[in-house]
């Protein structure tokens, strides 16, 4: 009798542990999936970015979108990706590393949130608003939601929407560098992409160029954090089999 409990309590710590690795095999499924999306849409947005960019004066080039604005909607429709994937891939790497302080992960929340807004308003504008007013021949209004211009609304609603990117990244990240692994180097990068957001938003709002620029390094030390994730997923699940394995052996 003594041997049949052992036996069925044997079985059902051998389920709770397959449960546990199915939970696993979930979220490592979560890293590669955002990791493969995230790293589709940089790689889509700069290739029609290239094709899409107008030269020119600013007339000429909102002039240049009036009679190529699909291009230029398909440039900035991925644009506007870009928020939504960061955030599902950042999401699914803190899975893997809970934060157990509410009030830091809230706030990290808070800032990501409102990046995603700012990001999305930035965007959105440039697919919606500013081919309206160019077909409407409304080439000043067009002006101040046009991209492009250091001076319009909506590039300043961008380089604000990255500075809450980078607070908030920095805040749910930064407790992550003294971790081992993948996820320290993710940190790493998340860490620096921060501070440059943070300082290119100070160099739009001092009117120093050479700060501002630092929004693009910002973005391209971003680029390999995909590729590193869904190699990160596949070692998980590597391991994940392996230990699966052997649980079912012993189970056997």
């Amino acid at each position: 009798m003594g041997a049949f409990f052992n036996d069925c309590l044997g079985r059902l710590d051998n389920n709770k542990k397959t449960i546990k690795m199915k939970m696993k095999m979930k979220t490592n499924k979560q890293l590669i999936t955002s990791g493969i999306i995230f790293t589709i849409v940089l790689f889509l947005w700069p290739v029609f970015m290239g094709i899409s960019h107008p030269q020119g004066s600013e007339i000429e080039q909102l002039n240049w979108i009036k009679s190529h604005s699909i291009i230029y909607k398909i440039q900035f429709f991925f644009a506007f990706l870009i928020s939504p994937s960061i955030i599902y891939l950042m999401l699914s790497q803190l899975e893997k590393y809970p934060n157990e302080n509410n009030v830091s992960k809230r706030l990290g929340y808070f800032f990501i949130t409102g990046y995603f807004v700012l990001s999305s308003i930035s965007y959105a504008s440039q697919i919606i608003i500013v081919p309206k007013f160019v077909n409407s021949g409304l080439i000043e209004q067009a002006r101040v939601w046009y991209f492009m211009s250091s001076t319009s609304i909506t590039y300043f609603i961008n380089q604000m929407g990255y500075c809450f990117w980078g607070i908030g990244a920095m805040i749910l990240f930064i407790r992550l560098i003294k971790e081992k692994g993948i996820i320290q180097y993710l940190s790493f990068i998340y860490v620096i992409s921060s501070i440059l957001s943070i300082i290119a938003f100070i160099g739009l709002m001092i009117e120093n160029e050479i700060l501002n620029s630092m929004t693009l390094y910002g973005g391209l030390v971003l680029i390999p954090v995909g590729i590193i994730t869904i190699i990160w997923g596949f070692q998980e699940n590597k391991k994940i089999n392996g230990t699966q394995q052997v649980v079912q052996s012993i189970g056997d």
